[in-house]
């Protein structure tokens, strides 16, 4: 059998992501960029960020709806 045919099947055979997902409740992108820092934070105990400058940057990108969660 050839290597793409091969790879084909193998391919085919797996389930999709989504229904792995599903499977084990996975959530991508469930954090916005405030709660990924302020876990990192909580976590590490050091500041994300030593220039202070960059920080506000980060943020304008992110419009994610805050969440709650329960790490660390």
């Amino acid at each position: 059998m050839a290597l793409d045919a091969l790879d084909q099947k193998t391919l085919s055979s797996l389930p999709r992501l989504s229904e792995v997902y599903d499977a084990y409740g996975v959530e991508v992108n469930a954090l916005s960029l405030n709660e990924i820092f302020a876990l990192y934070e909580r976590c590490t105990n050091a500041p994300v960020f030593s220039i202070p400058k960059k920080l506000p940057g980060l943020f304008r990108t992110s419009n994610k709806s805050e969440t709650t969660g329960g790490a660390c």
